[in-house]
């Protein structure tokens, strides 16, 4: 309880004796004594707010931003500010989470991930250091208590979501960098047994809020089908890709088994070469490697492969691309939805082991598209995959025109995205310092704020306590900040202890 008051207590002072160095000037603590001995008792409240926000806006502006706003100086000075507030973060989670920083990948790639992270983070605060300067001195030109308070909540609020809408379209580049190039890939699957029959609780899940329940009479199949994907450049590594179906026809066969897998992803599917496997050595080394990939029950249910089992190979090459024709939306939406449950989650998603995502994990979670609870239908031509739509009320009529159709479960879907973008991509042990910017990037306006609660309280103290008291006041002027920050901590201490 103790090293929790000493704690805040000792932090919020050390706040303030930094901008008492930083910011108060000796001119600057000359025009804070003027303020404050000028008296406020003929002056209406709205006039005294106005004098307290302009002395609060010379403090907070006037060393550092007081040139221009698009001015080579007041870049520099945002960018320091933005430099040491990310490295204030990331060297607090060094201390706190080293585990992180032993498995990183020291080599030119990832310094250019944390290099343009940085960056970001200094474009990002040169706009929202800007933003709360015209906020404030449009809030010093309404002499009113009420509009300023609008406008510096709205500050507050416009930086939280500009946050959100530019992180979401960097987080969109970055992973792009990475996924936006074809990389040749392979699919294996082999026959499999018969599946079991559609019960009629599946059956009605498939077709949940549905108008028209007729076509659900037609299916009659349901299990899983299984298959190995693996990179052409490495096919020592596989990944077991896994997906529930129901369907109007048996898909146990290799090849239709193969095309329902990349029919599924809304990704770049190009260059498709199918083709079966009937070499013998071939055979039982891609045999082995899908008996590796199953579970217990799957290697029960799939029975031992004999002469006659099919086995299809399917070479195609991948690519999560935005700038091929309707997928620029989907893109983004990943990664607003990403950013925005950031943003949800703050300040619990800073405080954890989590600040320095790996590379995989931010682009397996911002490349698939989320989307509305619809079960994906895909018809089928001559045992294979033709048209691909959302189970809806409006589209469930579609169905009279397949011959076969299957029924997948959104989330099943949506994995194949995320598989998809990652196989065969060098990702391994590189980390982003993805949490880490939401607090980096509104530490500067929160650092001002602070600074003018800081000064609040000071004015507060100074007029009701020690102004007629010339020996005590001498100190509280010498460092106006830290005093207050002592004050605000031990404040803060004391009701959280309540």
């Amino acid at each position: 309880m103790l090293n929790s008051f000493l704690t805040e207590l000792m932090l919020l002072a050390g706040l303030g004796v930094l901008l008492d160095s930083v910011f108060i000037t000796e001119k600057e603590r000359e025009k804070i004594a003027a303020y404050l001995e000028s008296g406020t008792e003929d002056l209406t409240l709205s006039q005294r707010f106005s004098n307290f926000l302009e002395r609060a806006h010379s403090v907070i502006f006037g060393r550092f931003f007081s040139a221009r706003l698009f001015s080579l100086e007041f870049f520099f000075s945002a960018a320091l500010i933005s430099a040491c507030s990310f490295c204030l973060v990331l060297g607090t989670q060094v201390y706190l989470f080293p585990e992180q920083f032993s498995q990183l990948r020291y080599d030119t790639q990832q310094l250019v991930l944390f290099l343009v992270f940085i960056l970001f983070n200094i474009a990002f605060d040169y706009a929202t250091i800007i933003q709360t300067k015209i906020f404030i001195e449009t809030a010093l030109k309404v002499n009113s208590i009420f509009r300023a308070l609008v406008l510096i909540v709205s500050d507050l609020i416009v930086t939280m979501n500009t946050f959100i809408l530019s992180y979401a379209l960097f987080v969109l580049v970055v992973v792009q960098a990475f996924v936006a190039f074809p990389e040749p890939v392979s699919l294996v699957a082999t026959d499999s047994k018969p599946d079991a029959e559609v019960e009629p609780q599946t059956e009605q899940r498939a077709f949940e809020g549905l108008l028209e329940r007729e076509f659900a009479e037609r299916l009659i199949f349901s299990g899983n089908l299984t298959a190995a994907l693996l990179s052409r450049d490495n096919e020592q590594e596989a990944d077991n890709i896994f997906l529930p179906y129901l369907s109007t026809f048996d898909p146990r066969m290799a090849e239709t088994k193969a095309y329902v897998f990349t029919s599924l992803s809304l990704l770049n599917i190009s260059d498709i070469d199918a083709f079966p496997i009937e070499d013998e050595a071939e055979r039982e080394a891609y045999f082995a490697t899908l008996d590796e990939l199953k579970s217990d029950l799957q290697r029960q249910l799939d029975g031992e492969p004999d002469e006659e089992t099919g086995l299809m190979k399917l070479d195609f090459s991948v690519d999560a691309s935005v700038f091929r024709e309707g997928s620029l939306s989907g893109a983004y939406t990943a990664a607003f939805f990403l950013t925005d449950q950031l943003e949800d989650s703050f300040p619990v998603s800073v405080a954890g082991p989590m600040e320095l995502p790996l590379l995989s994990t931010l682009i397996w979670n911002a490349v698939a598209t989320p989307t509305s609870q619809h079960a994906t239908v895909l018809c089928f031509k001559d045992g294979l995959p033709v048209v691909r739509f959302r189970l809806t009320s409006a589209t469930v009529e579609t169905l009279e025109k397949c011959s076969d159709f299957m029924v997948v479960d959104v989330f099943w879907a949506n994995q194949f995205e995320k598989d998809f973008a990652l196989v065969g991509r060098d990702t391994d042990g590189y980390r982003v310092p993805f949490n880490t910017l939401l607090i980096t990037s509104i530490l500067p306006t929160a650092f001002f704020y602070l600074a003018i609660i800081m000064l609040a309280i000071f004015t507060v103290c100074f007029s009701k306590v020690v102004r007629g008291t010339n020996r005590i006041k001498k100190f509280f002027l010498r460092a106006p900040f830290a005093i207050s920050g002592a004050l605000l901590g031990a404040v803060m201490s004391l009701v959280g202890l309540i």
